[in-house]
């Protein structure tokens, strides 16, 4: 009888698992101008790394930061929009003499209410109808959320776990990524359609 072999084991904490789902997004824009079924796995990709990003720079030390309870005395992880509000609050982020909240612009608000509403909760919760997206309007609001993935896991000021060469990952990332977005044959459409826009 053969031994049973040694216990393999996946580890993520937050910040790893924010870092996979952006390395996931870096792959799929990449497939965008071939497969347009790719954006679908941009979006809820975008929406894992901001979410994972906003919950680590919104727990510092302390988990309970992000965890509340329900009425049953369950715990629970603060929602999408309960995170957005935290990061933008001056005094929720102020825990080291570095620290720095994020100042949305309005373009930025709208897409971020896109991709959770609008995109990512309509893929995770997909009821029965035919769901039509206007594929010019993605490149844009992506744009707008990398800047935020970018500020939340490399400009909050707060604790990070990140080593110096996931944070390298991150900003290669979303550079590189908005270039690509830039570069697909969608946004250069809207661009021609709108020379006044301008992500």
């Amino acid at each position: 009888m053969n031994p049973l072999p040694e216990s393999r084991f996946l580890t993520f904490d937050e910040e790893s698992n924010a870092l996979d789902y952006l390395e996931k997004a870096f792959f799929y824009i990449r497939e965008i101008d071939h497969d347009h079924a790719a954006w679908k796995w941009v979006i809820l990709s975008l929406h894992g790394a901001i979410y994972g990003f906003a919950i680590s720079a919104c727990r510092g030390t302390n988990p309970d930061r992000v965890i509340y309870k329900t009425k049953k005395g369950q715990e629970r992880l603060i929602s999408f929009d309960a995170a957005l509000k935290r990061y933008c609050d001056e005094n929720a982020m102020r825990m080291t003499v570095m620290s720095a909240h994020l100042v949305l612009t309005d373009g930025q608000k709208t897409a971020l209410r896109e991709l959770n509403n609008t995109f990512r909760n309509t893929f995770a919760y997909f009821a029965p109808m035919s769901f039509h997206i206007s594929l010019h309007e993605l490149p844009g609001m992506c744009l707008e959320c990398l800047p935020v993935i970018e500020f939340l896991a490399l400009k909050t000021g707060n604790y990070s776990h990140l080593s110096l060469n996931e944070k390298e990952c991150v900003s290669f990332i979303v550079h590189q990524s908005a270039h690509l977005l830039r570069s697909c044959l969608v946004y250069r459409e809207s661009l021609a359609a709108s020379p006044e826009q301008t992500v």
